[in-house]
C-alpha cells in the first residue's frame, strides 16, 4: 500500500482534497479567500465548523497568490461525492477494480470522515 501525506488530525490523504474542484479565486470574496466563509456557499465559518481544504495558490495579475479555502459540512458531502463519481469514470484502475484504487479509497475515507 502506498503511503500518502495526510491532513492534520486525519487519515485522509491530502491528494484527495486536492481533487476537489474549487471555485476560481477571482470569483470569491475576501472572507471566502481567507477561510472565514465557505468557498462554495459563503456561509460564515468558525474554527469549530470549518473543514480546511488546504492552502492553494493561484496566478493573479502576473504573480502568484495564496488563498485558504474552507468549507461547511453541508457543501463538503456533495462535492466529495461528485468528485468521486467523476474520478470513477476516468480512472482505469476504478474501471478494473475500484477496491484497489488508492484515490477512490481516499475519496471514500474523506466522505466518511465528514459524514459524522
Amino acid at each position: 500500500d502506498v503511503s500518502m501525506p495526510t491532513t492534520q488530525g486525519s487519515d485522509v490523504p491530502t491528494s484527495a482534497l486536492a481533487l476537489l474542484p474549487l471555485p476560481e479565486p477571482d470569483t470569491l470574496d475576501e472572507p471566502q479567500l481567507c477561510g472565514r466563509a465557505c468557498c462554495w456557499c459563503s456561509k460564515p465559518l468558525s474554527n469549530d465548523t470549518a473543514i480546511d481544504l488546504g492552502q492553494r495558490t493561484s496566478d493573479t495579475h502576473g504573480g502568484t497568490a495564496s488563498w485558504f479555502p474552507r468549507t461547511c459540512r453541508g457543501c463538503m458531502g456533495p462535492h466529495v461525492q461528485q468528485t468521486a463519481e467523476h474520478h470513477a469514470r476516468i480512472c482505469e484502475q476504478c474501471v478494473d477494480d475500484v477496491a484497489v484504487c488508492t484515490m477512490a479509497r481516499a475519496l471514500r475515507l474523506l466522505s466518511l470522515e465528514h459524514a459524522r
